[in-house]
């Protein structure tokens, strides 16, 4: 699978799909991607698809594996990664960015859509889940997010199973970035719906450990941090 683009996926999407996948984007994506969304959807699937690419050769899945991708949005990754694995399980808490995952990947007969609300997995059979990846989520969370989603985690991974995030690191604070979200911050009353939330990662690495996950790798990139763990046997 090669990145999509813009005109791909408005050929494969109707009309009305396209016009509600400006839509979710601009809640999913953050205020600001109402400017130039053509040019800024281009962006964003490029880099969901050299994540997805980092992400397997990093981890290595195997054919008789099921992954769950949680947050998976457009499912770039699951598409990706789908020849590579016995199932991959799609997770949101958008129905309309799930049904709109399954028309981009309607060619795929391994690929679960599954709704979620927010902080609850309980649709994911218990200790079911070989691989675990989170991308482009947990850097909207903040650190009791953080803890709620690890519950759930610890519940559906696999003993000797493995997830894969990453997050904003605020101890490499990136002040463009920041000031451009503390401004839609400012005009939007103060929510911080689709922005960046910056956490330590020693603090989440913490948080994993609670619950008995171990760090497998850390991957420092200026302030974006790739944490890498196993859940203990």
């Amino acid at each position: 699978m090669h990145t999509q683009s813009v005109n791909q996926l408005e050929t494969t999407f109707s009309t009305n799909e396209s016009e509600r996948l400006y839509q979710l984007l601009d809640i999913v994506i953050g205020p600001q991607f109402g400017n130039d969304p053509q040019e800024k959807l281009q962006k964003t699937l490029e880099l969901k698809y050299s994540e997805a690419v980092l992400c397997a050769n990093y981890t290595k899945p195997e054919l008789n594996e099921v992954l769950l991708d949680l947050g998976s949005g457009l499912g770039v990754f699951a598409g990706y990664i789908s020849g590579q694995v016995k199932k991959v399980i799609c997770c949101d808490i958008y129905r309309e960015m799930l049904d709109l995952a399954q028309s981009l990947n309607k060619d795929k007969n391994n690929i679960e859509y599954v709704h979620i609300n927010s902080y609850d997995l309980s649709p994911i059979e218990k200790k079911s889940i070989d691989i675990l990846y989170s991308i482009g989520l947990f850097i909207h969370f903040n650190i009791y997010d953080t803890y709620l989603y690890f519950r759930e985690l610890e519940r559906v991974i696999k003993p000797g199973g493995k997830f894969f995030i990453n997050l904003k690191n605020e101890n490499e604070l990136h002040m463009e970035e920041f000031i451009s979200h503390a401004k839609v911050y400012e005009v939007n009353g103060h929510t911080t719906n689709g922005l960046v939330q910056w956490m330590a990662p020693n603090a989440v690495i913490r948080l994993a450990e609670h619950y008995g996950f171990e760090l497998i790798n850390l991957l420092d990139d200026k302030d974006d941090c790739w944490l890498y763990f196993c859940l203990k046997d």
